[in-house]
């Protein structure tokens, strides 16, 4: 089973002490690398890595403690030895994670941002072709591709090492693309089956990240 948990309203005002209570839930390589973070970003950070602990607290019954969470090559996270794989994406206040048996990727963007001059080398002639078709809709048209291509190299765990042109996700069906509150996300996992959404507050993870018992997050 694939879940997808959404927050639309991370970058609420918190103060410092409760992002460290945050992290403290979080691997000590991945707290230290979003200290170095500032503002609202470093906030939405420590909110979405601690609602994947969390996740994986709830899939492997064990606390963050007793998980091991190291970076790949090429810096994906991975639950070493658990049966549970997960992906994070923020995107200006909101962030998306997703959490499957199987290797997932995930990404989000708001329909908000505005793309100039897009570099045509990271697409393929298919994906070119579908956001250049007509000018009305070509800036939607493009994150609905993006979003879908980073999906795609974040499950694979390659990064940007690979050619983004090499591949083509319009007919990929273990992409699934939504748009939800005024942003595009996707998924990546070769699960198959359909992720189900789960929205879930700023307020909802700070609750459960307080109690060192409860990683319920509906």
């Amino acid at each position: 089973m694939t879940e997808l948990y959404f927050c639309a309203g991370a970058d609420i005002p918190i103060d410092l002490i409760t992002q460290e209570r945050l992290l403290e839930r979080v691997p000590a390589w991945q707290a230290k690398n979003i200290r170095r973070r500032g503002g609202p970003h470093r906030q939405v950070s420590a909110l979405a890595a601690c609602t994947a602990m969390l996740l994986l607290c709830r899939r492997t019954g064990k606390s963050s403690r007793e998980i091991t969470v190291a970076p790949s090559d090429h810096g994906k996270p991975i639950a070493a030895g658990e049966d549970a794989h997960y992906s994070v994406s923020h995107s200006g206040g909101a962030f998306l994670v997703g959490i499957s048996r199987q290797e997932i990727g995930v990404d989000i963007e708001s329909e908000n941002r505005r793309i100039k001059n897009p570099a045509e080398r990271f697409f393929s002639p298919g994906e070119i072709a579908y956001i250049n078709h007509g000018a009305e809709g070509w800036n939607e048209r493009f994150l609905w591709v993006w979003t879908r291509k980073e999906a795609y190299i974040k499950r694979d765990g390659s990064g940007f090492s690979r050619p983004l042109s090499g591949f083509d996700t319009m007919g990929m069906k273990d992409i699934r693309s939504y748009r939800e509150n005024g942003y595009f996300l996707a998924c990546c996992c070769a699960d198959g089956s359909e992720p189900t959404i789960t929205r879930i507050s700023a307020e909802e993870i700070i609750k459960c990240a307080m109690d060192l018992h409860h990683t319920n997050l509906r």
